[in-house]
């Protein structure tokens, strides 16, 4: 731009909402408007600072508080100058950066000139320009660097914006998480309480309170204990008729700040509530205005990890605080832009900063940020489409495909729930867990995913890819003891793949103490009870928490009909690490079996792109083994996967993709697949297909 050029007048109200309420109208500067400034600046001083809106809508800016400036909206960018700011024409370079000033340092100065200087928030800004020196931030103006979008290249804080705008806490207010909920009402629900007196053993069931025992009113803010005390909950569901023409399900919203089950009037268990998992959806859509609904909440006083937070001794007097219990409609696209921006700067913040895929993703988030207005839904489908650049379109966002398949490397997903059979709790707590979590995975098979599912055991919708493992014959035994109905559902879709049994043995147990026959034993009365309830035996052996492995152990396996051997907690030695990921073990007889330990060293993971990349940089046999398994979802104490998991696994399977859909409108003249080559394709398989696609596919495996 050449000094003397006029630069056209705008006014504040062109800007963005949170930026216009920080600008003033101040004097015009070289043609332009001095937004908030006072200090004028020299004519022959092109020192240029563009501040660009995310939309491609250009403005004059100057004068800009720094902290309007730092709204995920706005970028910095250079117009000409070296070291990423404008020089002065002729004279010395540089922007200053006053009391409105945003930068650090500047690039170097014109011809014969020195470089300008400048501090964000600094009391005085310098340009050392031939004519003036400014107190004040001088100009910004926008225009002629490109008539499209300018990326943020400041990664951290870009990083730091995006955090801003999706926190649940901070902001929540008004950022992204603002919009979560399209309806909400406490006053929908009228709530009563039977509470068991403490110490009553065994647990009562349904049949046991409900018509039984008198319920007394109780509300939001009241508390109840002590540990391990059980309260019933009755709660009286009547939908607003200002809720005619909500889109969307309609959930129940529950926090009480520890485990609970939810029950329909009838007595069958649905769904469990932990410190992951506090919403439950009533209908797939919602009903009419008036519709009265009686639901049943069990609430127990633990945590996942017993009475305290943390590993520590159980607390015998804790008291949980009754936190939420709300009618709900989700936003459902606000709820879906609000897991795609989340996806988006997970992979930007993962993936190596100077990786062209972080860079894209990076740009991706700040766009998607910068056009999802949360005040305005018209604004919400170009978000969701610039989302799609990157992560493909919703519909494609599946693991799997062709592509994925033919892959050299890929990682397996596998949801997987590890409940500790006896460690924080008592048993008559493990027995509840148990319920809780798998009634949990059920109802993510027909939950908010989308269409389809798994079979009619769980109904449609939900997440039909996802598929679920859990071990040990002994919890699968209480679940038939105590929850009948629950345990045929879970038969049921073991039948039809979604749920995979697996171990073989009746609790997932310590290897080194117990004797020989005592290990016998527990492979043929795991496998009888696999055989009998589910028509066939595992042949994998499922130990993901013990702390020690006898030499004997495949001579076992093999006995019981098991080819295959996982396990993760070897990996974590803080001694000595083991030198294999998959291997073959071999026992003194001679007996061998496939032996995989999953290289992100958890069978906890939360979907992360982090788990993912580690998948396969940790493998420490990825020339041999074709692939590594990925276990997530809540466990220890139980819980499994949740929504936001599998919502992210949709999305960094589309972003990993190896051929994105065709005839899509990405970055790259396709939709998805931005991190293609950087993230491993993602498939889903259940443990038995992992092993024998392994095994069919490694080469040259070592034997331990």
């Amino acid at each position: 731009m050449r000094a003397d050029a006029a630069v056209p007048t705008r006014r504040a109200e062109g800007l963005h909402p949170v930026v216009q309420s920080r600008c003033g109208q101040g004097a015009d500067a070289l043609g332009g408007t001095d937004l908030g400034g006072s200090g004028p600046v020299g004519r022959d001083t092109s020192a240029v600072h563009r501040l660009t809106r995310l939309h491609g809508t250009p403005h004059e800016v100057a004068g800009m508080q720094g902290a309007a400036a730092m709204h995920p909206t706005y970028m910095e960018r250079d117009a000409s100058g070296e070291g990423g700011y404008s020089r002065s024409a002729g004279g010395t370079g540089g922007i200053g950066a006053g009391r409105f000033g945003i930068g650090a340092s500047f690039g170097p100065g014109g011809a014969g000139g020195s470089a300008g200087t400048g501090s964000i928030g600094g009391s005085v800004g310098v340009v050392s320009g031939s004519t003036c020196v400014g107190g004040q931030m001088n100009v910004g103006r926008i225009g002629g660097y490109s008539s499209g979008w300018v990326p943020q290249h400041h990664r951290d804080i870009t990083l730091g914006r995006l955090k801003s705008f999706l926190s649940t806490d901070a902001f929540a207010s008004a950022n992204a998480a603002s919009v979560l909920h399209a309806a909400r009402s406490r006053e929908s629900v009228r709530l009563s309480v039977y509470s068991v007196p403490p110490g009553t053993s065994p647990n009562p069931k349904f049949s046991d309170i409900v018509g039984v025992k008198p319920f007394v009113p109780t509300s939001v803010g009241d508390s109840f204990g002590p540990s391990w005390s059980t309260h019933w909950f009755k709660l009286e569901l009547s939908v607003p008729d200002s809720w005619r023409g909500l889109l969307g399900p309609l959930l129940l919203a529950w926090d009480s700040g520890s485990e609970a089950m939810v029950y329909t009037d009838d007595g069958e268990p649905q769904q469990g509530f932990t410190d992951h998992r506090n919403e439950y959806e009533l209908f797939h859509t919602v009903p009419p205005g008036g519709t009265c609904v009686t639901a049943y909440v069990e609430m127990v006083a633990c945590g996942m990890f017993g009475t305290t937070d943390g590993i520590k001794a159980p607390d015998p007097d804790r008291h949980y605080v009754l936190k939420e219990a709300a009618l709900v409609v989700p936003n459902v696209p606000a709820r879906q832009l609000f897991f795609d921006l989340t996806a988006l700067a997970d992979i930007a913040e993962t993936l190596p900063a100077d990786s062209a895929a972080a860079a894209d993703a990076l740009y991706s988030a700040n766009r998607v940020a910068a056009l999802f207005r949360p005040d305005d839904p018209a604004t919400w489908p170009a978000a969701a489409a610039a989302a799609s650049e990157y992560l493909g379109p919703p519909s494609a966002r599946r693991p799997g495909g062709a592509a994925a398949e033919a892959a050299r490397h890929k990682v397996f997903a596998l949801g997987h729930c590890h409940i500790d059979t006896a460690w924080l709790w008592p048993f008559s707590e493990t027995r509840r867990k148990v319920a809780r979590s798998w009634s949990s995975q059920l109802q993510l098979m027909r939950g908010l995913g989308g269409a389809g599912g798994n079979s009619s055991c769980v109904g449609g919708g939900g997440f039909p890819e996802h598929v679920f493992a859990a071990s040990s014959a002994q919890q699968y035994e209480w679940l038939r003891e105590d929850y009948p109905g629950l345990f045929g559902r879970v038969a049921c879709a073991a039948a039809t793949g979604g749920f995979r049994p697996v171990g073989g043995t009746w609790v997932e147990m310590d290897t080194n103490v117990p004797s020989g026959e005592s290990l016998v034993r527990q492979f043929l009365f795991g496998q009888r009870f696999f055989q009998e309830h589910f028509g066939s035996r595992s042949d994998v052996f499922w130990l993901p928490d013990t702390f020690g492995y006898a030499s004997q152990l495949p001579q076992l396996m093999v006995g019981a009909g098991m080819r295959y051997f996982l396990t993760q907690k070897l990996s974590w030695n803080n001694i000595n690490t083991f030198p294999h990921n998959t291997f073959v073990w071999e026992a003194p007889d001679g007996s061998r079996v496939l032996t995989h330990f999953p290289p992100a060293d958890t069978y906890c993971s939360a979907v992360t792109a982090a788990d993912v990349l580690k998948s396969v940089q940790n493998s420490k046999d990825k020339d041999r083994a074709p692939g590594s398994l990925l276990l997530f979802g809540a466990g220890d104490g139980g819980g499994g996967p949740t929504e936001a998991m599998l919502q992210n696994l949709r999305r960094l399977a589309g972003a990993a993709a190896p051929a994105p859909a065709a005839g899509g409108s990405g970055w790259r003249g396709h939709g998805g697949g931005g991190a293609a080559g950087a993230l491993p394709p993602l498939v889903v398989r259940g443990p038995s297909e992992f092993f024998e696609e392994l095994e069919a596919h490694a080469r040259d495996l070592l034997t331990w």
